[in-house]
């Protein structure tokens, strides 16, 4: 148990105390503060679209995706079209650009990345009540659950850590590679921010801890890893 709670404590702290450049202003703490109301607009953007009837929610946009996996036909960089959906690094993922800011804009990334079972949904966006001109980017996860999809496989209390800790690096090195492309492909400024809500939340984790050269700041959701 006191190990447990050293390594918890570890891993907070660094997320906590890591450096970041923002904290050098004013205004970039306010960055700072309103990326986390960010995060919180999203749990709490995910239980309220669970909880909106099923005839408003088929009204919303819905994606056209492969089955089994997204990087089906999903080959080489493709920049998103009309709809928000683009293609990098073998991942198909939706764009999203805060008003009043345009996409051709050199803009902070965000990059959500969603749960088991879920996929990109634009309306997330639009119930998180805060005005921040950025780049949302909502990777898509490769395999099929549902009606959405899972980064990896997770049986809640059957999780051997050793394989639960390769699925979620193996997982997260995908969300890297894509981030990579991302930033040379769209007009970005600085490192992206990176959240995410249950098996979003361990990816997002993963990637502050494995790629910190890569990621200025990590929001993580009801997401753990093992020890």
């Amino acid at each position: 148990m006191v190990r447990r709670r050293e390594i918890v404590a570890r891993r907070w702290k660094w997320c906590t105390i890591h450096p970041m450049p923002w904290r050098q202003s004013r205004e970039k703490w306010l960055w700072t503060g309103r990326l986390w109301l960010f995060g919180v607009g999203l749990s709490v953007g995910c239980n309220r679209c669970a909880a909106v009837p099923p005839a408003q929610r088929a009204a919303w946009p819905v994606v056209v995706a492969p089955t089994q996996t997204a990087a089906v036909g999903c080959a080489g960089f493709k920049a998103p079209d009309q709809n928000g959906w683009g293609c990098a690094a073998g991942l198909r993922y939706l764009e999203v650009v805060r008003s009043p800011a345009r996409p051709e804009e050199p803009l902070p990334m965000v990059m959500m990345i969603h749960g088991l079972g879920d996929r990109p949904r634009p309306e997330l966006v639009d119930l998180i009540n805060v005005a921040v001109p950025a780049r949302i980017i909502m990777p898509q996860a490769t395999t099929s659950i549902g009606d959405g999809y899972s980064w990896f496989d997770y049986n809640v209390g059957d999780n051997p850590p050793d394989k639960l800790a390769h699925d979620i690096a193996a997982a997260s090195e995908q969300v890297v590679r894509l981030l990579q492309v991302l930033r040379t492909q769209r007009p970005t400024l600085g490192r992206p921010v990176v959240a995410g809500f249950s098996q979003g939340g361990m990816l997002s984790l993963a990637l502050a801890l494995r790629h910190p050269e890569l990621v200025a700041f990590a929001q993580p959701i009801s997401g753990m890893l093992p020890e």
